[in-house]
């Protein structure tokens, strides 16, 4: 993957341009078959620490020598191999293959951390069609690309654009474009509990969401509405189903409101929660259709959802683009989860599956398999079964794309496979024997201090985070990222690393660029990104802009309370 193209899609000689490992467009002669690869959508501006279970790392994909872990152009490591151990020969049945990415941004429009969580934006975002045209005609055109996803969940709600897109790629005479597998997101597989899309086979009944069953999504964020737009989605939602619906004052009143007319349910003070999710399923089915709104309506009335993005060890991943402490989440996620199931059992219900809406969470997957005994789905499912799906696609045209999908036999025979309680991920998280991978034999105080250092522990102890240098931002991008993008302040504060306490220092995260909060970030004078989406706004780090003693976070559910802040000359 390791290869040099020019960062603009559209070959122009801006002096930016810089190198990338994105690309697969000037690969020399392989002395090799060329890696299956599949190609990730990325946000602008969101840089992080990646490790294995992440949608960015290439370890959650293939394995990686350990050699490797600090090469930008790390490689999966080969013979591949099946879960179990034996090598394959890197076809549709293998469950590895390669990563490649693309960033949805340009000078016209850039799919950030923040329009991705802003419920009125994404979605209809004209901004957005440019850039997302270019990331999608690239991997359309590389024949190593087999299959499309994205490295954000609330990428969901933008596939009725890519559609869009596509058909324009396809309607050009010029272009090599091939259709090829493609699902934005873990909330977009909900459909295959559904009948609209349903297959036929004993084997595929058992997805079938039943009355008496429901399905759990953990979501990473849910943002702070105001009532303005709160309602917006809601009513948008209503319009477009023929629901009349009551103004929402509030968020609690939102939740109320989205259970009574929508079905979707969430424990009181998460009704943003439920928000984000509904407003993915609706773009997930064309309620025009009585079919697949009726689809829509029976999956969203048995739907729950939770959040995580005030999970202490989670915090990171909404709160600066920092690491996430895995081990950290697991010893404090348990309670949440299970009292939500308590009060699904309590209501004569049965927990069918859980969906884990966030491209970090995989790496929690196992645990909550082993704790739970029920089936979850995550960005990881999603990608092995696209890729499993690329060999005998064959959709009828653009608007055939998901529904060709959901009835490839390929397809839904590994989303069967991967329906089971007792599955276990052998490339990261938590293993049979207890043990959490990559986290194995380091001493409590190293675990809790790897938000702070970038999940990377003293030697001799292999890293676990890479080097945030070597986040790969994708074709169309620059590489490497700007420097002003590599560490941050923010995690100083108590309630960015856990609850309590924060770090002594600066730490790896792009909260300064397109990972952290968007406005009054770290003082309440600034306005969008403190540095600009990928760091242009600051040239050093004398630059960013100070933190305060206490700072004023638009997106966080609290405030900040930062006693001792340091200067930017600590970092």
């Amino acid at each position: 993957l390791g290869v040099i193209h020019e960062a603009l899609a559209d070959g122009s000689s801006d002096p930016r341009r810089q190198l990338s490992f994105a690309s697969l467009a000037e690969l020399p002669p392989p002395a090799t078959p060329p890696l299956r690869t599949l190609g990730i959508l990325n946000l602008d501006g969101y840089y992080y620490p990646t490790q294995p279970g992440d949608v960015n790392d290439l370890r959650t994909w293939c394995r990686v020598s350990e050699s490797l872990v600090d090469d930008p152009e790390y490689t999966c490591e080969l013979p591949l191999r099946h879960d179990g151990g034996t090598p394959c020969d890197g076809g549709a049945t293998c469950d590895e293959f390669g990563a490649a990415y693309a960033v949805i941004g340009d000078k016209g429009g850039q799919f950030t951390f923040h329009v991705s969580e802003t419920p009125t934006n994404a979605w209809n975002d004209t901004d957005l069609i440019s850039p997302l045209e270019k990331a999608v005609k690239h991997f359309l055109e590389e024949d190593d690309i087999k299959a499309i996803t994205c490295n954000v969940g609330f990428c969901a709600e933008l596939q009725p654009m890519v559609l869009n897109v596509t058909a324009s790629i396809q309607q050009d005479p010029s272009s090599t474009a091939k259709l090829k597998p493609m699902l934005l997101g873990s909330p977009a597989l909900l459909p295959v509990f559904t009948g609209v899309f349903r297959a036929t086979g004993e084997d595929h009944e058992k997805l079938l969401l039943q009355p008496d069953e429901r399905i759990l999504i953990i979501t990473s964020y849910y943002p702070a509405l105001d009532t303005t737009q709160l309602d917006a989605i809601i009513q948008d939602v209503g319009i477009r189903s023929n629901v009349p619906i009551p103004t929402a004052t509030d968020l609690e009143h939102a939740r109320l409101l989205i259970e009574q007319y929508f079905g979707i349910k969430a424990l009181p003070g998460q009704g943003d929660a439920a928000l984000s999710i509904l407003r993915q399923l609706y773009r997930l089915y064309d309620s025009s259709k009585p079919d697949e709104l009726n689809s829509l309506l029976y999956l969203a009335n048995r739907t729950v959802v939770i959040g995580w993005n005030d999970m202490e060890g989670y915090i990171p991943v909404d709160q600066g683009g920092g690491f996430h402490n895995v081990n950290l989440t697991l010893s404090n996620y348990y309670s949440l989860v299970n009292d939500t199931i308590a009060n699904i059992t309590r209501d004569g219900f049965t927990l069918k599956a859980i969906v884990m809406e966030s491209t970090e969470m995989p790496a929690h997957s196992n645990k909550v398999r082993m704790d739970f005994g029920v089936p979850v789905f995550d960005i990881s499912t999603v990608g092995r079964c696209v890729m499993s799906a690329a060999d005998t696609f064959r959709p009828i045209g653009v608007n055939d794309l998901f529904l060709a999908l959901f009835r490839n036999p390929a397809f839904r025979d590994c989303i069967t496979r991967l329906f089971d309680a007792s599955f276990i991920e052998p490339k990261f998280g938590t293993q049979a024997d207890g043990t959490l991978r990559f986290y194995e034999g380091l001493p409590q105080d190293v675990v809790d201090a790897l938000t702070c250092t970038g999940g990377r522990p003293p030697l001799p102890s292999k890293p676990i985070g890479r080097l945030m240098q070597n986040y790969d931002p994708g074709y169309g991008a620059k590489f490497p990222v700007d420097p002003i993008c590599y560490q941050t302040p923010i995690c100083r504060c108590p309630g960015t690393t856990t609850r309590n306490e924060g770090c002594a220092g600066w730490c790896p995260g792009s909260a300064n660029c397109g990972g952290g909060s968007f406005g009054n970030q770290n003082n309440q004078n600034e306005s969008g990104y403190p540095c600009g989406v990928r760091g242009e706004l600051c040239t050093t780090l004398l630059d960013v802009p100070v933190l305060e003693s206490t700072t004023f976070n638009a997106d966080s559910v609290y405030a900040f309370q930062c006693m001792n802040p340091n200067e930017p000359t600590n970092a």
